[in-house]
């Protein structure tokens, strides 16, 4: 799993996700890795990622900033997704789209989500309010 090089509100609860997803499936145990800025910096941890886990055919990002920068870090290398390494990101934010090849990303009901948690912070009726399921939006980098 690419993670940013900052601290998030989201980091523990999406790395704890992943891990109970990995198990779930019966997956190898999840691996995770920084994708820093400058555009150097990120080439350099993936490639140093990628020497130390040659098997890795797939990187689960953090969000669509990080993926975006795995993307572009794997073009610096010479590689491309998916044939060398299929990434997905989550969020599904416009940008994804506008690359090549398009950001394969997780989609959620962003808004819904934060109107139910401002509701409970609250105590306020959360009737009314259902997100709606993520969701994958299969595009051509994974």
């Amino acid at each position: 799993m690419a993670l940013p090089d900052h601290d998030s509100p989201l980091l523990e609860v999406r790395l704890r996700l992943a891990r109970e997803t990995v198990s779930t499936l019966g997956l190898a145990p999840l691996t995770s890795f920084v994708v820093p800025r400058p555009r150097t910096a990120g080439t350099s941890a993936v490639r140093t990622f990628l020497a130390a886990h040659g098997t890795v055919t797939a990187v689960a990002a953090f969000d669509d900033d990080i993926a975006l920068r795995t993307l572009t870090t794997l073009h610096d290398l010479g590689l491309a997704a998916p044939d060398d390494l299929a990434v997905i990101g989550f969020d599904d934010t416009e940008y994804g789209a506008l690359v090549t090849p398009p950001l394969t990303t997780v989609r959620i009901d962003a808004e819904v989500h934060g109107r139910l948690a401002a509701r409970a912070a609250l105590g306020l009726d959360l009737a009314g309010l259902s997100p709606e399921r993520g969701r994958i939006i299969a595009r051509g980098s994974a």
